[in-house]
């Protein structure tokens, strides 16, 4: 049987139904039951005065979540700056998804006190212009950002401001927009590599003090996935309705570039390599193809459109057939995320899902499940994924990035609740 086959896919079509039920409620469950345990191993092992790390309260760590965690060793580190947004997003999506369950101010509590760790991190003095705004990537103070993460950070402070109301978060985003715009980019406004706080200067490379052992300057090779850091800006413009400044004037010239990048650069030519690397990335994108559908919201230009889904529908090749599970850190969270966005799209402007869409959303979603870790004696294990190989076959260790992404993706496949995180759509202020 095919794989493209309804029957094997499972996917069954009601007439006159306005959708494609591609899931059984048995199904549907266990998808969220996942996203549960993934908001639970976030907010059990959070640092704070009830539960501290180490066993010293009052900590400056107070609010952050963990970063990975190696079982074996029992060694782990703590979050930076965009798994500090990440978890705050998969948090608020699980709330989303699931109401006021028992668990839902639990959640709501953990991502507002990883929101106070988030602020911490950026950096408050107008009378230094050039770094007003940015984010350190680690621990507050820090000379060094990699302004891509710290674009996610403020996606997370957009998250905030959604979640509580306080204009305080959505005003912190907007610094940042300002300082990613003008200093945290070039002058073509592409994001920098890095940016170091202590020279005030953005680069091309990564610097070997902020963090590596390297000898010499590392240079980076400019990619697709640099681009997903404007989805900021879409979301800023939804929240303000600021259209012109955030999509026309911040916005565009990115998503140009973007193009410009898919078009001298076919699938059919992608090399493997990770962000840096390769000017193409595939299985994750860092969201680069769903920003691009953004750019298609906010404008309307069907050419944005069309590129992002030839691109979905052309890194199939890339997964393994029989799973559905994509290469790279994260990849198959990732690329199940932009494929829903996808779909979802299509449903909101009137076009029929593509059925081979759909079953590679199902595939990708069932298999990617078995990535969970379930071992109910290590706390810092249980209910994360393992993740940082390549289609998630690795067990060293744990880490939020997939733990976070899964949490999301599920939350969107497992109910009709609308999520808005990585998302071109749902970005209204709840009532």
């Amino acid at each position: 049987m095919s794989v493209n086959s309804q029957a094997e896919c499972y996917i069954i079509i009601e007439v006159n139904a306005k959708e494609i039920k591609m899931f059984s409620a048995y199904e549907k469950e266990m998808m969220f039951e996942s996203a549960k345990a993934s908001c639970r191993w976030y907010f059990r092992n959070q640092n704070t005065n009830e539960n501290p790390w180490g066993g010293m309260r009052e900590s400056a760590d107070n609010g952050r979540f963990i970063y990975e965690w190696f079982p074996a060793l029992k060694v782990g580190r703590g979050g930076v700056v965009w798994s500090q947004a990440l978890a705050t997003m998969a948090l608020d999506a699980v709330n989303l998804r699931a109401g006021k369950d028992a668990d839902w101010k639990t959640r709501r509590k953990a991502a507002l006190l990883g929101g106070k760790y988030l602020m911490l991190l950026q950096h408050d003095n107008p009378e230094l212009k050039e770094n007003y705004g940015g984010f350190s990537e680690q621990v507050p103070g820090e000379m060094c950002s990699y302004p891509r993460d710290a674009a996610t950070g403020a996606m997370g402070l957009c998250a905030l401001y959604r979640i509580s109301g306080d204009k305080n978060y959505l005003y912190a985003a907007e610094r940042f927009a300002h300082w990613f715009f003008h200093y945290g980019s070039d002058s073509q406004h592409w994001p920098y590599i890095t940016f170091d706080f202590a020279s005030r200067k953005g680069h091309n490379f990564r610097i070997p003090e902020f963090g590596d052992e390297a000898s010499e300057h590392v240079e980076y090779v400019p990619g697709d996935w640099q681009a997903g850091g404007a989805l900021v800006y879409f979301m800023l413009a939804s929240l303000t309705g600021n259209r012109k400044k955030y999509i026309d004037e911040y916005m565009l010239p990115v998503i140009e570039r973007l193009v410009k990048i898919y078009e001298e650069n076919p699938f059919d030519a992608a090399k493997d390599g990770f962000h840096g690397e390769v000017p193409i990335s595939y299985g994750n994108d860092d969201f680069a193809i769903v920003t691009l559908l953004a750019a298609y919201v906010a404008t309307k230009r069907k050419k944005y459109y069309n590129v992002a889904k030839d691109r979905v529908m052309d890194f199939f090749k890339f997964r393994d057939e029989e799973s559905g599970l994509y290469p790279s850190f994260a990849g198959t969270f990732v690329s199940g995320i932009t494929m829903a966005v996808l779909r979802d799209l299509d449903r909101s402007i009137g076009v029929k899902p593509d059925s081979r869409l759909e079953c590679e959303i199902r595939k990708t979603a069932l298999n990617g499940l078995k990535l969970q870790n379930f071992d109910y004696s290590d706390l810092r294990a249980n209910g994360a994924f393992w993740c940082q190989t390549q289609y998630g076959v690795g067990r060293d260790h744990i880490h939020h990035r997939s733990t976070g992404y899964s949490a999301i993706f599920y939350s969107m496949l497992s109910g009709s609740a609308k999520i808005p995180y990585y998302h071109c759509l749902n970005w209204e202020l709840p009532k």
